[in-house]
């Protein structure tokens, strides 16, 4: 068999009803998955399967973190980002940004 796995350890979830997973002894033989080393080489169908699906790609990391926040006269949430950026939270629910503090400008060299 050329897609042997020997890159993780098997799972109860790999092995099948009888919590056998099939090891490359021989002609092959199923193994209690427990029994498998690491870098040992195994395989079963229901770990083939659950490779073949598809997994939804990692949500990214968040870039903007609130480091401040605070309410204006109206109970509006202020926030400040790590980012420079300055967002309020209207009372419809929906978060829109808001200018931010001016910076001085770097003198010219």
């Amino acid at each position: 068999m050329s897609e042997w796995i020997t890159d993780r350890l098997p799972t109860w979830q790999d092995a099948d009803k009888d919590c056998e997973v099939l090891a490359p002894y021989e002609d092959g033989v199923y193994i209690h998955y427990t029994v498998i080393v690491p870098g040992q080489p195994w395989w079963s169908p229901n770990a083939a399967a659950r490779a073949a699906q598809s997994t939804p790609p990692a949500a990214p990391a968040p870039t903007r973190v609130v480091t401040a926040l605070t309410f204006d006269p109206d109970n509006v949430i202020i926030a400040a980002c790590n980012d420079g950026t300055l967002w309020a939270k209207g009372l419809n629910g929906e978060w829109y940004q808001i200018p931010s503090i001016p910076q001085p400008e770097a003198p010219n060299a």
